[in-house]
């Protein structure tokens, strides 16, 4: 394989590593130590890894073998701090009073239909953009999501249990009859709420509207 096509690969799939962590959060605790832990083991390494010689009797640093070491630095650092970058905000984010969600526990979705499409788009910017995550090459119509935001609907004040906590927000939910479902976690609650009856639009304000 070429060199070139090689080196682009790697640097694509290192680049995409990196994101990931970016965008990682730990919504289970709220704590740094999940982020803190893997640059700790990262700095070992490096330390371990230092080319040394003896210099009378003690340990010294020896730059004729460390390019090997400052290869394995540019590639660790930028891993290590970004470890160290996401693990401080998570005080900020307990600061900020997001909710932990923990594996097993029971939430409940949001009663109004509004608010639960509301959640998806606050987390994927709009349905359509949600629907084409689940097919690319799919062409998503005003039917495709009246379909999608009706099934969806159907879970309104319903509870389910917590099974996975993703770093990205997102929640996979258990409901009755084993039935599964992808959930943001704005989306959830603690408590269950009066459920709402009224579809994606209310009907009384189109009314009202039309009278004026």
């Amino acid at each position: 394989m070429d060199p070139i096509t090689c080196l682009a690969g790697f640097i694509i799939l290192y680049m995409g590593a990196l994101l990931s962590i970016w965008t990682t959060r730990d919504y289970q605790t709220n704590d740094v130590w999940p982020f803190l832990w893997p640059s700790v083991l990262l700095g070992m390494v490096l330390y371990y890894s230092l080319p040394k010689a003896t210099l009378y009797g003690l340990y010294i640093y020896d730059p004729s073998a460390s390019t090997p070491w400052t290869i394995l630095v540019v590639l660790i650092l930028p891993v290590l701090f970004s470890f160290v970058f996401v693990g401080l905000k998570q005080p900020f984010q307990k600061a900020a009073g997001v909710p932990t969600i923990v594996e097993g526990e029971r939430k409940w979705v949001v009663s109004d239909p509004e608010d639960l499409r509301g959640a998806f788009i606050d987390k994927f910017g709009s349905i359509e953009f949600l629907l084409l995550s689940f097919n690319p090459v799919a062409e998503i119509t005003d039917q495709d999501v009246s379909d999608w935001l009706e099934d969806m609907g159907k879970l309104c004040g319903k509870s389910g249990e917590v099974i996975e906590v993703e770093g990205n927000g997102m929640v996979s939910m258990k409901f009755k009859y084993g039935k599964k479902e992808l959930l943001p976690m704005g989306a959830l609650t603690d408590d269950p709420e009066e459920k709402t009856e009224k579809g994606w639009w209310d009907s009384s304000d189109q009314t009202s509207d039309q009278r004026e």
